[in-house]
């Protein structure tokens, strides 16, 4: 009769586990976003392909329809004023949208997201406390020409405040908060993998039964994966539902801009399961076999 693996043993194998299941998303995120905002240059080319983004466009649109609605109706509007209000922003809204698919629109948005990468990133252009701004103020004329070639239904004279078209991504707290998480991205990339890749070795080496110990780590993989992907979204379902437009169009921008993270989240999951099922497999046919020669 084979003789059971020690107790301490066992616990150890699931300790070693729990760590690589930990690591190893944190390792895949604090590689991508080492990736996305480390090269100025990369970083540059998805933020122009987010401008192509229906969702992006979208959220935009109904940033500048909101504060258009609010410029409109002042604070304390009466019921007609707040209708009459919210009838002209949608006008509006329709002109937003029609801009957001022009060429003068996604170079506005090359600019303003180049700004916003520097400002948050490099350093250079932003002192402490300082906000995440993406300044969409030079599509104020652009935007009053559509609104005159369309033909809208507007108070005469109206304009949108440029001021309205400076969307705040993120406070200066929150900002100072990435930047010092930027700085330390490298690090926590090679630490985190190398924390996964160490468990991961331990896990399997501290029990006999080392088929089994793959075939929980493939399984654990996946787990985490699903969680990493779980917290993505629930991330970017609170930023879309946020009360200020900035949320809104940030959560947007990194759901178009962390596809490839969620794409690797997802292979990794699916291999995970592979990789579970296989060992899994093959442990039973070892163990069935073993059995077998006992018997015999």
């Amino acid at each position: 009769m084979a003789r059971r693996a020690p107790l301490w043993r066992v616990l150890l194998s699931l300790l070693f586990l729990l760590l690589f299941c930990a690591a190893a998303p944190v390792a895949l995120l604090a590689g991508w976003a080492w990736q996305a905002t480390g090269n100025s240059a990369a970083y540059g080319v998805t933020a122009n392909q987010a401008a192509n983004d229906a969702r992006v466009r979208e959220s935009l649109t109904d940033a500048v329809t909101a504060r258009a609605e609010r410029m409109l109706a002042g604070d304390n509007p009466t019921a007609t004023e707040a209708v009459q209000a919210r009838a002209v922003a949608e006008d509006l809204g329709e002109a937003v949208a029609r801009l957001a698919k022009s060429a003068t629109f996604r170079d506005v948005w090359a600019a303003a997201s180049r700004d916003a990468y520097r400002s948050l990133f490099s350093g250079a252009t932003a002192g402490p406390g300082t906000p995440v701004v993406l300044d969409l103020s030079p599509l104020a004329a652009p935007l009053r020409a559509e609104v005159e070639r369309g033909d809208f239904d507007l108070p005469p004279g109206f304009a949108i405040d440029p001021a309205e078209l400076r969307l705040e991504l993120l406070d200066g707290a929150s900002a100072d908060r990435i930047r010092l998480a930027a700085a330390r991205l490298a690090l926590a990339f090679w630490l985190a993998l190398a924390v996964a890749v160490v468990a991961l070795i331990l896990s399997i080496a501290v029990t006999p039964n080392r088929l089994a110990a793959i075939a929980r780590a493939g399984f654990g993989l996946t787990i985490g994966m699903v969680i990493l992907i779980a917290l993505m979204v629930a991330a970017q379902q609170w930023a879309a539902s946020a009360g200020d437009a900035g949320p809104a169009v940030l959560g947007a921008i990194l759901d178009a801009i962390s596809r490839p993270l969620r794409l690797g989240a997802v292979a990794l999951a699916i291999f995970g399961l592979l990789l579970a099922a296989l060992f899994a497999g093959l442990g039973a046919l070892y163990g069935g076999a073993a059995r077998r020669l006992r018997i015999d």
